[in-house]
């Protein structure tokens, strides 16, 4: 639950990192997480 503290405060930012840590958010799971940075990476590659 830590994390979810951590992302709201970079989406505080800016910056692209804030998409990442969203989808991360989103699924708030973290057997899920590795398929998440793969499909936030992909949306930034796009």
């Amino acid at each position: 639950n830590t994390v979810i503290m951590s992302i709201f405060m970079i989406e505080d930012f800016n910056s692209p990192v804030s998409k990442y840590l969203s989808c991360v958010w989103y699924l708030d799971s973290y057997k899920l997480l590795s398929l998440v940075i793969f499909q936030c990476l992909g949306d930034q590659r796009s």
